[in-house]
Formats: structure tokens, C-alpha cells, sequence
């Protein structure tokens, strides 16, 4: 099982200027939602390669002027490169396994917005990455049950700057968790801590099997 790092104050990371959306398929800044990757000559010249960096990793095509920007640029500090690399693993990974598993369609639509639109709920200034209290504010759940499904490995978390951060994906399933019995978590945690060979991780996934035909006949 994973070691849970302690938890970060209410504002770790400095989240002002441009934000990437949940989506990818754009950003915010302030306000306003702007479809793509367009640059903004306004912003300080940090702000605009991590746009061009947005846009060339999702394979948006890329101005003069942002190739330029990407061309000498410095590299990105170990922070940056953390929260780049965790969000784009939680995006094109982690909510992936949701919706193929069928977890993401189950969930409450009101649920599925609070995650999705994260500073409706923290304040307009807060998005992802979250800490371990603004994740249990945005799945109404207490701070404790954040924590020790955490600790079961029952969410997807990120080490950013030596501490474990949350993501849409995180947010999505601890409010999946959230209308289950202490029995049911406690046997995710023991299929979850089970070796892939050990006998009760086989006459689960048997069980499974079985019953999926089940309902296939």
C-alpha cells in the first residue's frame, strides 16, 4: 500500500493566470473559458509557454509566435513538470478508467459538475490540483474518509513538491465511494491489497467472469 503524505495548506500551488480545463481542449483565465490554445500577449511571458506547452502536447497547432516561446523557453521547474505531468495523467489515464468502467455514468450529474467545475465550490481562484480537505469539501465527505481511502489506494493521487495532491479523477470516485458501507469499502480494499495469483483474487475475478456471463445468457 502507498505511504500518505501529509496534507498542504489551503493554497499550496500559486493557480493564478491561465488554467487548463478538465477537457484539455482549452483553458480559463479568470472568468473567461476560451476554446484551443490562442496566445495572449498580455500575460507574462511564463504564462504564454505554458499555453504553447498546452497546445503542443494536445496537439493543437501552434503559432510563429508560440513556437518561438517553446524554442527559448526555460526548461520547466520540477513543481511545474509534476502538476504538467499529473494533470495529464489524470485526464487522459485516470477519467479515462472511469468512463470505461462505467463508474462515470453512474455517478449524480450535481456530483459530476461539483468535480468538473471545482471553483464553483473552492472559489474562483481554486482549480486542480486540490489537497486532501478541498477534495472531501468537493465530494462532501469528511476529511477522515479522504484520508483513509487514500491510504486503502482506493483514489488516484499525485505527488507534487513531496506532497500527495487530487485531481478530477480523485474527486469523481471518492463521491462513487462516497453511498458505500463500511463492508464494501473494506472489500475493495482486500481485492485491491490481494495478489494477482493469491487464491482470493482468483475466485474473485471467477466470480466476476461468472456473473458477467450471467447476464449475457
Amino acid at each position: 500500500m502507498k505511504t500518505l503524505m501529509p496534507d498542504l495548506p489551503a493554497t499550496p500551488i500559486d493557480l493564478s493566470g491561465p488554467r487548463l480545463r478538465n477537457n484539455h481542449k482549452g483553458y480559463r483565465l479568470g472568468d473567461e473559458i476560451i476554446d484551443g490554445f490562442p496566445d495572449r500577449p498580455q500575460l507574462p511571458p511564463f504564462q504564454r509557454q505554458l499555453i504553447a506547452e498546452w497546445a503542443d502536447a494536445f496537439g493543437h497547432a501552434l503559432s510563429a509566435v508560440q513556437q518561438e516561446l517553446l524554442r527559448v523557453r526555460p526548461g520547466p521547474t520540477k513543481v511545474q513538470r509534476e502538476i504538467f505531468e499529473a494533470a495529464y495523467r489524470d485526464g487522459e489515464y485516470d477519467v479515462q478508467r472511469l468512463g470505461e468502467s462505467g463508474v462515470y455514468d453512474a455517478l449524480d450529474p450535481a456530483d459530476i459538475d461539483r468535480c468538473e467545475l471545482p471553483h464553483s465550490v473552492l472559489g474562483r481562484d481554486r482549480g486542480y490540483p486540490v489537497n486532501a480537505t478541498e477534495l472531501a469539501v468537493l465530494a462532501r465527505v469528511s476529511y477522515k474518509q479522504v484520508r483513509d481511502w487514500d491510504k486503502a489506494g482506493l483514489l488516484p493521487s499525485h505527488v507534487i513538491d513531496g506532497r500527495r495532491h487530487y485531481f478530477t479523477a480523485a474527486a469523481l470516485m471518492a463521491c462513487a465511494l462516497r453511498p458505500l458501507d463500511r463492508w464494501q469499502i473494506a472489500a475493495l480494499r482486500g481485492i485491491l491489497c490481494a495478489e494477482r495469483d493469491s487464491g482470493f483474487r482468483r475466485l474473485v475475478d471467477y466470480v466476476s467472469d461468472d456473473s458477467a456471463a450471467a447476464s449475457i445468457s
